[in-house]
């Protein structure tokens, strides 16, 4: 029975002389543009010699300057399963199935990398996200979960994982994912930026996102420990749509007690999110106070009928200790919005009622989205 042995670019068979010079001419003339001749001594060589990868790489590359990219797939993956060690093959693959549509495709590859470079970041990251593309939540979160064991500080895998527990109807799930990495930022007290932000996804596409940072097992990335918007907002959202109000509040006053001294300020949706707080929990005149920063340079803008002020809300927000926002900004649309419902909902109809009166004239001066 024939042994497979391991290794990059090493295969099964053995190349006699005949073929090594063979496979060296048809190098040479690949080299030189001469596909057609090229093609020819490589497919006598692999009938010659059908168990070494060498022959079937060159081939797809062949195929692949001709533009026959499914063909050069295919010699690819010959090439792959038979030096099944050679990660960056693998990955390759798995790029070019991601460019031809070939989702499973791509995620079986990225296994197959994973197998033998477990700890890769970027191949456990763009094979999570597939999966999650394929409707496989189960297996994606397994996927999620193996990053973050990898990399247990990475805001935006704790995001997504969260995202799909809550796909699942296991909210508890994604607030136990939340809060431990929410906590574990709080802790890290040298890695908070100056800025509370929601980290960006970070780059999975093309040849960066389909290869893979061997080296992502080594120690976190202090990048990675500080506290990310997007996972306190979302777990604000949970805990307060599952009217567990007061422990949301206590979360928005440790994130507050962590960022005092910051240079820059907090972000307006936390401010929101804490006068959603104290009104549910009977504080409402505390709610108007927390949310004025954010509604009156609404109203002057409004008064004013123009949108030439962003220097009067920038400045209504640095007193109040919040980040300021442009009040014909989308974002501050949406958030005086939820404030209004809520002041309605707690009978102050006067001031939701001037609050919506707000947005209505401001959206005559709104800017294009």
């Amino acid at each position: 029975r024939r042994s497979r042995r391991g290794g990059q670019g090493v295969g099964s068979g053995k190349l006699t002389p005949e073929v090594q010079k063979m496979i060296g001419e048809a190098n040479h003339k690949f080299a030189f543009r001469e596909l057609a001749e090229a093609s020819e001594l490589l497919l006598e060589a692999i009938r010659q010699c059908p168990s070494h990868p060498s022959p079937y790489h060159t081939l797809g590359l062949i195929y692949d300057e001709l533009g026959e990219r499914h063909k050069a797939m295919q010699s690819f993956l010959i090439a792959a399963y038979l030096s099944p060690k050679d990660a960056n093959l693998w990955r390759q693959i798995a790029e070019m199935a991601v460019g031809l549509g070939d989702t499973r495709r791509a995620a079986y590859c990225l296994r197959r990398v994973l197998l033998v470079t477990p700890h890769d970041e970027r191949a456990l990251r763009e094979r999570a996200k597939l999966l999650r593309e394929l409707g496989r939540s189960n297996a994606a979160v397994r996927g999620y979960q193996a990053l973050l064991r990898v990399k247990p500080d990475d805001a935006y895998a704790c995001r997504e994982l969260a995202c799909l527990y809550r796909s699942l109807n296991q909210d508890e799930q994604a607030l136990s994912i939340l809060q431990l990495q929410l906590e574990r930022a709080l802790r890290t007290g040298a890695g908070l930026p100056t800025q509370l932000a929601m980290l960006p996804a970070p780059s999975t596409g093309g040849a960066e996102g389909a290869a893979g940072g061997a080296a992502a097992g080594e120690g976190a990335d202090p990048e990675r420990a500080r506290l990310d918007l997007g996972c306190l907002d979302m777990l604000l959202g949970l805990l307060i749509s599952a009217e567990r109000e007061r422990e949301a509040l206590d979360w928005i006053v440790a994130v507050k007690a962590t960022a005092r001294g910051a240079a820059a300020p907090l972000p307006l949706e936390l401010v929101v999110h804490e006068g959603l707080c104290r009104a549910r929990l009977g504080e409402l005149e505390a709610a108007r106070a927390v949310w004025r920063p954010l509604i009156e340079p609404a109203l002057r803008a409004a008064e004013s009928g123009h949108s030439g002020q962003p220097g009067q809300a920038g400045q209504a927000g640095a007193l109040a200790g919040c980040a300021p926002l442009h009040p014909l900004h989308p974002r501050h649309f949406e958030l005086l919005s939820v404030v209004a419902h809520e002041l309605a909902a707690h009978d102050a109809h006067d001031q939701a009622i001037q609050l919506w009166r707000c947005l209505v004239a401001l959206s005559t001066h709104a800017p294009p989205t």
